[in-house]
C-alpha cells in the first residue's frame, strides 16, 4: 500500500541471499539507523545517527542525492531521547523506543506532535537484552508487506527473541509469537512477509571470527514454525548497527560502522519446511490487515462513520491472498457497490478482516 492510492506489496518470497549493492557515503557515527517510509512513492529518506543519551533529532533528506550530499530538508525535535537504533517511519509517523522505558513513541511527522505511546509490556529494554554491539537496541522496530512489528526479549523467555504485531494507528498488539533464539546473540533481525531473519555477524573487536557472517534463523508467523538457516551476510565494517528492510523496493538499509549502506536480495518461493514449535503467547491469532483510502465527504460524525463502514464492508477481501492478487498496484474498479466517489485522495484507514462499526469509530477518534 502507498500513501496515494490502495496498493498492496505482494509476498517476495523466501529470502535466499543477500548482496551489499550500494555504498552512500561514511557518517561521523559508528552507529545510527535510516530508512524510507513504505507508504510513500516520495524519495525521503530518514537518518538518525545514535549517541547514548543525547540522540533526540530526525533529519530528513528529499532525496538520495541530497542525501549523500548533506543536504537536509528539515530536522524534527523530538519529545524523548531515543534508545537505540530500531527506528522506523511508517505512513508519515515516527515510531521509536523511548529513552529508559520500554514504550514505543509514535511522532507525527506532519504535525510534529507526539500522537501516541505504548508499553511493550515485559519487554526488556535500556540494555538488558540489546542485541551484541550493546547501544540500548533492546527494542528494534520493523515493517514489512504485513505492517508495524517490534522485536524484543523478556525474561518469561529468557531473553530469547520475542515478535509482536503492532496496529500503528492504535499501538495495540495484534498478536506475539516466542521465538528460540537469544536475543544478546543476535546482530540484529528484520521482517519480511512476516518472517522474522536474525543475523549473526562478526565484529571488529571479536576473538574470532568462527560465528561467521550470515542469517542463521528465521521464524514464520503464519505457520508458527521456526528453522536454522545459512544465509552469507555480507560485513565488510564489521559492526552492523542497523538492518532494515523496505517492502516498497525489497532492499535492506543497513548501517555498519560508521558506513551507510544498501543490500540487495534475492528471493525463492515460500516453502513449509520450517520446523513447528509452540508458538504464542497471547491466545488470540493475528488480525489480517486491510486498508482503505477515503477522502470524508461530510464533517458530521455519524456521516463519516456510515462512510467507512459501507467501504469496509465493500472492499474488504473474502482472504488476504485473495485480496493481494486481485489488487496489486490496481485502483479500485470504478462502479459497482462501492461507487469512485472520495475513493482515491483523502485519510488512509487500516482494519482488521474482521472489522465493525466499533473499529470504525476507534480509528475516527484516533484521527480526530
Amino acid at each position: 500500500m502507498t500513501g496515494e492510492d490502495d496498493e498492496v506489496f505482494l509476498c517476495p518470497g523466501l529470502l535466499r541471499g543477500v548482496y551489499q549493492s550500494e555504498h552512500l557515503f561514511e557518517s561521523d557515527h559508528q552507529s545510527g539507523a535510516w530508512c524510507k517510509d513504505p507508504l510513500q512513492s516520495s524519495d525521503k529518506i530518514y537518518y538518525m545517527p545514535w549517541t547514548p543519551y543525547r540522540t533526540d533529532t530526525l533529519t530528513e533528506y528529499s532525496s538520495k542525492e541530497d542525501f549523500i550530499a548533506g543536504r537536509p530538508t528539515t530536522t524534527y525535535k523530538l519529545p524523548h531521547r531515543v534508545d537505540g537504533t530500531g527506528f522506523v517511519v511508517y505512513d508519515g509517523a515516527l515510531f521509536f523506543n523511548k529513552e529508559r522505558t520500554r514504550n514505543i513513541v509514535k511522532f507525527d511527522l506532519r504535525t510534529r506532535i507526539k500522537s501516541g505511546e505504548a508499553i511493550i509490556a515485559s519487554a526488556n529494554y535500556h540494555d538488558t537484552s540489546p542485541y551484541r554491539w550493546g547501544g540500548k537496541s533492546d527494542i528494534d522496530l520493523a515493517v514489512d508487506e504485513n505492517g508495524l512489528w517490534v522485536i524484543y526479549a523478556t525474561e518469561q523467555n529468557n531473553g530469547r527473541m520475542v515478535i509482536s504485531q503492532l496496529n500503528p494507528y492504535t499501538l495495540r498488539i495484534e498478536g506475539t509469537w516466542e521465538t528460540a533464539y537469544d536475543k544478546r546473540s543476535a546482530s540484529n533481525a528484520f521482517m519480511i512477509c512476516g518472517v522474522l531473519y536474525v543475523v549473526k555477524t562478526v565484529y571488529e573487536d571479536d576473538d574470532n571470527e568462527a560465528t561467521g557472517n550470515k542469517i542463521d534463523y528465521v521464524y514464520n508467523t503464519d505457520q508458527s514454525k521456526d528453522g536454522f538457516v545459512d544465509i552469507p551476510f555480507p560485513n565488510s565494517y564489521q559492526y552492523i548497527a542497523a538492518v532494515d528492510y523496505n517492502p516498497r523496493d525489497n532492499l535492506l538499509y543497513v548501517w555498519n560502522n560508521y558506513h551507510v549502506v544498501k543490500y540487495s536480495l534475492d528471493f525463492g518461493a515460500m516453502d513449509n519446511r520450517l520446523a513447528s514449535v509452540t508458538p504464542v503467547i497471547m491466545p488470540t491469532a493475528v488480525s489480517r490487515m486491510f486498508g482503505i483510502r477515503k477522502r470524508l465527504l461530510s464533517g458530521n460524525g455519524r456521516t463519516s462513520i456510515g462512510q467507512l463502514v459501507g467501504g469496509v464492508r465493500c472492499r474488504r477481501p473474502g482472504t488476504m491472498p485473495a485480496w493481494r492478487a486481485r489488487k496489486q498496484h490496481l485502483r479500485y474498479p470504478r462502479g459497482g457497490a462501492c461507487g469512485t466517489r472520495g475513493w482515491t485522495r483523502g485519510a488512509f484507514f487500516r482494519f482488521p478482516l474482521s472489522a465493525d462499526v466499533s473499529d470504525v469509530r476507534s480509528m475516527l477518534r484516533v484521527i480526530a
